[in-house]
């Protein structure tokens, strides 16, 4: 996650979210980890998600996260891990 803060496409990883982030990820580590997903793709479908978000509400390239889009996102990612894991693991 450190080097997450020198990466412009994770700007919105500021304050509490990057721990939020982080502790989807902390908790799904080992079916992620089993699914071939490291932390730097992890990152990227959230970024993702996030993207979606704004382009779906019309907001501006550098809109900084807030408590709706977290929503979206978080939501977004468990979604994604629950879809990967009844197709992949059994």
């Amino acid at each position: 996650m450190d080097e997450v803060k020198l990466d412009i496409r994770y700007y919105f990883l500021e304050d509490e979210y990057k721990e939020k982030i982080a502790a989807i990820y902390i908790k799904n580590e080992a079916q992620l980890d089993k699914l071939g997903v490291d932390p730097k793709k992890y990152l990227d479908y959230a970024r993702e998600s996030f993207d979606r978000y704004k382009q779906l509400d019309k907001k501006m390239p550098l809109e900084p996260m807030n408590k709706k889009s977290w929503d979206h996102v978080e939501r977004s990612l468990n979604e994604l891990i629950a879809k990967l894991l009844e197709k992949f693991v059994k």
